[in-house]
């Protein structure tokens, strides 16, 4: 685990643009995250955050993505707008 600068995407609000600053976690993890087409670097927005310990809905390019909130709280992102 690296620690990199930037928020967890569970403690950002909706609607907005963000960038991947951050994955922790092992091998398995980082590697899921990059089948789905995201790395660090990547631009996303956060659409949804379900309520408790639901789902959290992103997208990028147009598509989107529900992610479990544990793997979630393994991203870091900056906020750009």
């Amino acid at each position: 685990m690296i620690d990199t600068p930037g928020e967890l995407l569970t403690n950002v609000p909706r609607n907005r643009k963000l960038k991947i600053t951050g994955l922790e976690g092992g091998s398995r993890m980082r590697q899921f995250i990059r089948r789905m087409g995201l790395s660090i670097g990547s631009e996303i927005k956060l659409v949804n955050s379900a309520p408790f310990a639901g789902p959290i809905l992103i997208e990028q390019n147009g598509n989107k993505t529900a992610i479990g909130r544990g793997m979630a709280l393994k991203i870091k992102v900056e906020v750009l707008e």
